[in-house]
């Protein structure tokens, strides 16, 4: 059996170490991303579960589910959580809980497509940040491959801060479309706009920073702890939120509750995926292939919803997939040798000629007879 569970671990770590791991890692997240946010969409506008209970109950089976996997399985990083390297630890989860909390701040404020568009500028500050901290290289490839993903962003949504007001709103919040009267400007429905850009922005550099800190952390911290202290940070964030707001968790029927158990666990192989990923790819690649997330969500929409994409949905859904097929292709910065790295060869030739010469200086062995 533990012969089993040895090779079973080896072929992970093999797989984990392949060099298009990280590739595979964040198209896994963009997945479980777009069936915890479809799932959370019907929580809301199915059983009118506000956003900040699904939030603080997410986390909360999160944080239970990392604490018993960890204390059965590395029992030992869990007192490393109170050393003093761990502030690094700490404040990822902070960053990236801050993240959350702005995003669902910012789409009381202003329409979801609106959102989606602000937020995809993600790539511009992770190279930035990367960039400047970590001394990571962001390629032409990589920047054209932002520029064209980015624009086929806008011509999927079409946000109505470009195309103006849609005729019947996208938006999934069934509370803000119970207000909405004909007649109405897009002024009223959202009241508060310039607010919304404000947190959607804030929350992108946070998200920003997040994948800067996973990046700075790398290898050596397990995943695990990291999702356990994300989970802690982001479920005190949640009940501070429910403090201020008055909210007060009420008890769910049971086909909720089934459907938070999948909001649970689809966040949280979403975030492994992402941790693992970042841990092995650049910020840029990990951010730059967040655009590819536009692919699961569409056919999502089509098997739940029944709806097919526009033309231009498909356009812009091609654009996008090229582009991260090209980023990963062509778009990894070529690393220079470096002197070390003649020095070392260079050595290992002169031992090699060294030893080839001891050999010729060597009396052949005579025969007998």
């Amino acid at each position: 059996m533990s012969h089993e569970n040895d090779r079973g671990t080896s072929d992970t770590h093999h797989l984990l170490n392949h060099p298009y791991a990280g590739v595979a890692l964040v198209l896994l997240a963009n997945s479980f991303f777009v069936l915890m946010d479809g799932t959370v969409q019907g929580l809301e506008v199915g059983y009118g579960v506000s956003a900040i209970e699904i939030a603080f109950l997410r986390m909360f089976f999160t944080g239970i589910a990392t604490f018993i996997y960890l204390v059965y399985n590395e029992s030992n990083s869990l007192m490393a959580i109170l050393k003093p390297n761990s502030i690094i630890w700490w404040t990822r989860g902070a960053v990236n809980s801050s993240s959350l909390i702005l995003a669902y701040t910012a789409l009381a404020h202003m329409p979801l497509s609106d959102f989606i568009t602000l937020f995809h500028l993600r790539p511009i500050p992770v190279a930035l940040l990367c960039s400047i901290f970590l001394h990571e290289v962001f390629t032409w490839v990589q920047g054209c491959a932002t520029v064209i993903s980015f624009g086929a962003v806008i011509l999927i949504v079409q946000p109505e801060m470009i195309f103006g007001q849609p005729t019947t709103s996208s938006t999934p919040f069934s509370q803000l479309e119970q207000t909405e009267t004909i007649g109405e400007t897009n002024d009223s429905f959202h009241p508060i706009y310039v607010l919304g850009v404000l947190f959607t922005l804030s929350s992108t550099l946070f998200s920003s920073v997040d994948v800067m800190l996973l990046r700075k952390i790398g290898k050596q911290t397990s995943p695990m702890i990291l999702l356990l202290l994300y989970a802690i940070c982001n479920t005190v964030l949640a009940t501070l939120w429910m403090i201020a707001s008055r909210t007060v968790p009420r008890w769910l029927p049971l086909p909720a509750l089934l459907l938070l158990i999948v909001v649970s666990m689809a966040g949280l192989a979403a975030q492994l995926c992402t941790v693992l990923a970042t841990q092995r790819e650049t910020g840029s690649r990990v951010a730059i292939l967040g655009y590819l997330q536009v692919v699961p969500a569409v056919f999502f929409q089509i098997a739940v919803g029944g709806s097919f994409p526009s033309l231009s949905g498909i356009v812009g859904m091609l654009l996008i997939i090229g582009a991260g097929t090209w980023s990963v292709l062509k778009g990894s910065p070529k690393p220079a040798p470096s002197q070390n790295t003649n020095v070392e060869s260079q050595e290992i030739r002169l031992c090699l000629l060294t030893n080839a010469e001891e050999r010729d200086d060597e009396d052949p062995p005579k025969r007998e007879g």
